[in-house]
């Protein structure tokens, strides 16, 4: 098996050549016409940063580690809704505020639509899917919300018609037993 040796030369760029003991190989690759196109990429990065060439190396590592975090920050950034422009998209949440008149509590706050559903009493209760039952928590881990669009609903309202009661029609009576 052939080893290669990989040598540094003194433009800095790499070039493999093969041992001595590889044979007519080596020869091949030791004539070949030096490369055209060879980059100086030391250049191209000092100028990427807009520093001069003779900028020490700790100093473009330094650069170039800056760079990567602003580069993350921003990447980060455009998944939490950053416009094309670099302006920030006001990103909003609607909550469902439901405000029983039946129970004590102070009400329900909900991410989904609310539905309507018949409680024991056979008065229309109103449900949400999604609650949230610790709303600065619930921010805490959203932090991209700007800002809240609530939305106020009422149920188990006691109507003097009693028109929201459930009355169940007389052929159900007469097949339960």
């Amino acid at each position: 098996m052939k080893q290669r040796k990989r040598t540094r030369t003194a433009d800095s760029s790499d070039n493999e050549s093969l041992d001595s003991t590889s044979g007519e190989r080596g020869d091949k690759l030791a004539s070949a016409p030096p490369m055209i196109n060879d980059i100086d990429w030391r250049g191209v990065i000092c100028k990427f940063l807009d520093k001069p060439t003779k900028t020490e190396n700790d100093d473009l590592w330094v650069a170039l580690q800056d760079v990567r975090t602003r580069y993350l920050e921003m990447k980060d950034c455009a998944t939490e809704g950053l416009k094309s422009d670099g302006a920030m998209e006001p990103n909003y949440i609607t909550i469902h505020r439901i405000n029983c008149n039946e129970g004590e509590s102070d009400g329900e706050l909900s991410l989904g639509v609310p539905w309507p559903v018949r409680n024991a009493d056979g008065y229309t209760h109103l449900r949400g899917r999604e609650i949230i039952s610790n709303l600065e928590l619930h921010l805490e881990r959203n932090k991209w919300v700007a800002f809240i669009v609530y939305k106020d609903y009422s149920c188990c309202t006691i109507h003097e018609d009693d028109s929201l009661k459930f009355q169940p029609n007389e052929k159900e009576e007469d097949t339960v037993s």
